[in-house]
């Protein structure tokens, strides 16, 4: 699979989510990963039986919803959403403390800001 922005800050190319999974520090950056990559977004959907994929993709459609503005059309991510698979929750301040710099350093890297 080819990432979008975790092969940026990848030392070794991850492969596969499960790759990406297994890292701790590239676990944090698939979320953004999922907004900002539709192809990702699409396998991510496909592994929603994972917990962590799960949080990861819910986490993706609560931004991507929040800040649907900045982003190009993600077809996957629109029907989790479309079709209830996943419930976005509200990206409140406390939230986007905890993640803005993620979330920055995502929209910088895809040239959105």
């Amino acid at each position: 699979m080819d990432f979008v922005f975790i092969d940026s800050i990848a030392g070794k190319r991850p492969g596969s989510i499960e790759d990406v999974l297994g890292d701790s520090r590239l676990f944090k950056y698939l979320w953004i990963e999922f907004i900002l990559n539709p192809d990702a977004a699409a396998a991510g959907s496909l592994r929603l039986d994972n917990d962590l994929v799960r949080e990861s993709m819910t986490s993706a459609l609560s931004w991507y919803a929040a800040y649907r503005w900045l982003f190009r059309e993600n077809s996957a991510l629109d029907e989790l959403q479309k079709t209830g698979t996943l419930v976005p929750y509200r990206v409140g301040n406390d939230i986007y403390r905890m993640y803005s710099r993620v979330f920055l350093k995502g929209i910088i890297h895809a040239g959105l800001c």
